[in-house]
């Protein structure tokens, strides 16, 4: 290969010195037209949250299988891959950038609606049916679409989606991980948490609000304006009612509970799996959200032996 055709290939990366050595590997492989042989590539937000622990998972449970398979974070460079978009979001949010590059693709649908599923108005239907539209306009380009639950299922072929490209397979969790705590343990929780030892303990652990700053804008999809009306409702036959928090984006909450003089505590936690001893720490367990892709936090909850209030989603 020319020395200036190299060149052009490589100046063409925007972020070349965040690519893994493996990428650019592949990347010059590829220019001077040697390929390797496709990989999977499982797309994650890297916000160290929900989404980044299921494609952890998911790929050391691919790795004890010889499967090769890689997180990414970028997977705008690869060429002849196959890449797995964690979330439609993600999948919309690529736009254009994968296409050219002879990628197949893996979709994960967890939620979403179109005009004509039954679902809640809120503020942000109208972004949640476009992301939609845009699925299904480039149905063609996707190999294989990904989802949780029969409910999903059964909407995205309402949509027009392929029934022989659809795929369901249903959450899991770590059973080793989320379990009850026995009593002593409870009280040593709450302890080290601060929580004061007569509490009646409520808990909500998710991101609902927009972006990955304070989250002062809600996100409606996940309720966080029903879970603080809640709040307020309870406290007036709870006294002693207590919230615990975590997940980043809790602006929105976190204003409404002070308002209302709910007290809580927001921790963000270093990573998700610190999550299983906040459940050790509740009475019951409150899912708000208009619409779910699961939701996972109901068999954590479930598996901890917290008792469970949720909406129905799912």
């Amino acid at each position: 290969m020319r020395p200036n055709r190299l060149s052009r290939q490589i100046n063409k990366a925007k972020d070349i010195v965040k690519l893994t050595p493996r990428i650019v590997s592949q990347r010059l492989n590829t220019v001077s037209g040697r390929p390797l042989s496709p990989r999977v590539f499982y797309f994650v937000p890297g916000s160290n949250w929900a989404a980044d622990w299921v494609g952890r998972h998911i790929v050391n449970a691919l790795q004890v299988h010889k499967r090769p398979v890689e997180l990414t974070t970028s997977p705008w460079f690869l060429r002849q891959e196959i890449i797995h978009f964690n979330a439609l979001g993600a999948f919309v949010a690529a736009k254009n950038q994968t296409w050219p590059r002879k990628n197949k693709l893996i979709v994960t649908v967890f939620h979403g609606f179109s005009e004509n599923d039954p679902h809640e108005e809120n503020k942000q239907s109208e972004e949640l049916i476009q992301n939609v539209h845009n699925l299904v306009s480039r149905k063609e380009t996707v190999e294989r679409f990904v989802t949780t639950s029969t409910i999903m299922k059964n909407r995205m072929l309402g949509w027009g989606l392929p029934e022989n490209k659809i795929t369901r397979i249903p959450l899991g969790i770590d059973l080793d991980q989320f379990k009850p705590a026995p009593t002593a343990k409870k009280s040593k929780i709450r302890q080290q948490l601060g929580i004061p030892e007569k509490a009646f303990v409520v808990g909500s652990f998710q991101k609902d609000g927009v972006g990955w700053g304070e989250g002062m804008m809600p996100k409606y999809v996940k309720g966080p304006d029903y879970f603080v009306e809640a709040m307020v409702q309870a406290k007036k036959n709870i006294p002693n009612l207590f919230v615990l928090l975590t997940g980043p984006a809790r602006g929105f909450v976190k204003k409404g509970l002070s308002k209302a003089d709910v007290p809580f505590i927001h921790n963000i936690l270093p990573n998700f799996s610190h999550i299983p001893q906040y459940y050790q720490a509740l009475d019951c367990y409150l899912v708000a959200s208009r619409e779910e892709g699961g939701p996972k936090a109901v068999l954590e909850a479930q598996a901890a032996g917290v008792p469970l209030i949720t909406t129905r989603v799912g």
